[in-house]
């Protein structure tokens, strides 16, 4: 298996747990209370989806790009 693919399949799965975690984070009391006083989340749980996004659109856009000849 070429290391790319390997790379595309692991920020594929990073990116998802990251997701995960961060919807799971933010359905938390104080990432609610948070939200509903200022409309935000906390710093963290916004790091980690946004870090769990970038690692998932990674994973596709490398599993996606052509294996070299």
């Amino acid at each position: 298996m070429p290391s790319n693919r390997i790379l595309g399949i692991l920020l594929l799965v990073v990116g998802v747990v990251l997701l995960g975690l961060a919807y799971q984070q933010s359905q938390g009391l104080l990432d609610q209370a948070k939200h509903f006083f200022t409309g935000e989340f906390r710093d963290k749980t916004m790091w980690m989806m946004i870090g769990g996004g970038v690692a998932t659109v990674l994973g596709v856009v490398t599993l996606a790009m052509p294996r070299p000849a």
